[in-house]
């Protein structure tokens, strides 16, 4: 009866994965390379929950057939087994940099599927890793001791680029993967220690769901530069938030404009150009609190939302946002210093009865402050 309940949960395992493959593909008309490695963790999370119930349904099943089969499922489990982790290494280095073009050169990353493909071939012979007994059920060898080392080396690897990458992105995201990937490591030790639970698994669906809702879904609200929201995400949220004036009260809508980003580009090229907008966006990110928005509105042009009221506030957080960006201009990282110039408009149905009214009001303010500057001197070479 045990053997039955276990293959229930890896049943419903299997049929949460097919959702979210279906998932993947209403939410996502073109796939990006992110989706890809997604759907590839969801596919490969399937094949090890039925190679996984598989052999809980063989073991201790009498017959040569039953023990043929079950020496092949076990050890192809084993063989591959560090594969979903190396692929939500490529997952998340994607998500992290942004560069698939690097991610290609690292083929490196597939070493610890071959080094356990390799220990498994070898416990062929010898039952290192894994053998079936001689009522036919699976007994472990102290290599699947080895193989599960080699796993956890990918998951602090794994972490440690999410610590290195920290400032590529959100605070938040960082955040999601270092509890996501904690969920199969706890998992996996608590599954090592009382050998006949499987969670190891079923956590690893857990993961896809996590980063489904969190990751993917979110993505797709994105802009795939920036990560910030994205000009429709922009118009929703603020259409939302007017609705809600009865009951939240004013806010106040900020328009940021790059200076001569047009200048950064033709002199130092777009890579230079597009870093500079991550950066940027990164700095606002840091610059407001928690509740407020960010958006690229287009191209070198950015809006945040501030869940305040008081000017006084709203200004406040643009000299924040501009003692960040002073920071980030002295540390000497780009030949050329970035700046902006922004206006505000707050939002109260009396002086902006619509939308247009707010970003119109707040376009004026930002237009007037580039007449105040001499952009043609821009960028300034550091």
């Amino acid at each position: 009866m045990d053997k039955f309940r276990l293959i229930d949960v890896q049943l419903y395992a299997i049929f949460v994965n097919l959702i979210l493959i279906f998932g993947v593909h209403i939410k996502k008309r073109e796939f990006t390379y992110s989706g890809v490695f997604f759907l590839m963790m969801c596919a490969t999370n399937a094949l090890y929950l039925m190679i996984d119930g598989a052999s809980w349904f063989l073991n201790g099943t009498p017959g040569p057939a039953a023990r043929y089969a079950l020496l092949a499922i076990t050890n192809l489990n084993m063989a591959i087994y560090p594969a979903y982790t190396v692929l939500w290494l490529y997952y998340i280095e994607l998500n992290l940099t942004g560069s698939f073009r690097a991610l290609r050169k690292k083929w490196y990353y597939f070493l610890p599927v071959a080094l356990s493909a390799g220990l498994t071939l070898i416990s062929l012979f010898n039952g290192m890793v894994v053998s079936v007994d001689a009522d036919n059920f699976i007994r472990r060898g102290w290599g699947m001791g080895l193989i599960a080392a080699i796993n956890w080396a990918v998951f602090l690897y794994l972490l440690l680029i999410a610590f290195v990458n920290r400032h590529r992105v959100e605070y938040r995201i960082t955040g999601y993967i270092v509890f996501f990937t904690l969920l199969p490591v706890a998992a996996s030790v608590i599954q090592i220690a009382h050998f006949g639970v499987s969670l190891i698994v079923p956590s690893c669906t857990l993961l896809q769901v996590g980063i489904f809702f969190f990751l993917e879904i979110r993505s797709a609200a994105r802009d795939p530069l920036t990560g910030l929201l994205n000009r429709r995400q922009l118009d929703q949220w603020l259409e939302f938030r007017m609705n809600a004036y009865p009951r939240k009260g004013p806010f106040h809508l900020i328009v940021v404009d790059v200076d001569d980003f047009k200048g950064i580009n033709d002199t130092w090229g777009h890579d230079k150009g597009d870093s500079a907008l991550k950066t940027l966006a990164d700095i606002f990110h840091r610059s407001i609190k928690m509740g407020d928005k960010a958006a690229r509105f287009g191209g070198d042009e950015f809006t945040l939302v501030l869940e305040t009221g008081d000017t006084a506030m709203a200004e406040e957080v643009m000299r924040r946002l501009q003692h960040n960006l002073d920071g980030e201009n002295r540390s000497g990282r780009y030949p050329f210093a970035i700046s902006y110039s922004y206006g505000y408009a707050r939002y109260d149905p009396a002086d902006c009865p619509d939308m247009n009214d707010l970003f119109r009001k707040a376009d004026l303010m930002m237009y007037g402050a580039k007449k105040k500057q001499a952009i043609s001197q821009s960028p300034t070479i550091m």
